[in-house]
């Protein structure tokens, strides 16, 4: 015991805590961004008639403003990806392929068809049971 009393203690919370968010709270970001994928793919999976083959298909059936794009090729579907960042905590659900931003914006010829945040929307049930809030 130190004088007066009192007891001396040494704080490792600036390493610890690091290592808890990590170790409790980075699962449950990974599973909330499977989730949100998950929706996402689904969401972009119905199919539609076509016409034509590679580069010269097309749909005959295309979705409606504000609805779930319809696939025709199936390449954004596949494209649906997520990234997990361990040190900054940081979940992200995307695309690479360039026409699903158009979807989910809009253009000005193209109303919006959104899809990731169609996905997040319906996800939201999921997401607040894995990350508690």
């Amino acid at each position: 015991m130190a004088k007066g009393g009192y007891v001396k203690v040494k704080w490792y919370g600036s390493t610890v805590i690091p290592d808890v968010k990590r170790r409790l709270v980075g699962p449950r970001i990974q599973l909330a961004a499977a989730a949100i994928q998950g929706a996402a793919k689904r969401g972009v999976s119905r199919s539609q008639p076509t016409r034509g083959t590679g580069l010269r298909k097309r749909g005959l059936d295309p979705s409606r403003p504000g609805e779930y794009p319809k696939r025709v090729t199936g390449h954004l579907m596949r494209n649906i990806n997520r990234t997990f960042s361990a040190s900054e905590l940081v979940a992200r659900v995307g695309t690479n392929v360039k026409y699903g931003r158009y979807l989910e914006l809009g253009t000005r010829k193209m109303a919006r068809r959104p899809w990731l945040s169609k996905a997040l929307h319906e996800a939201m049930p999921e997401l607040r049971r894995l990350l508690g809030g």
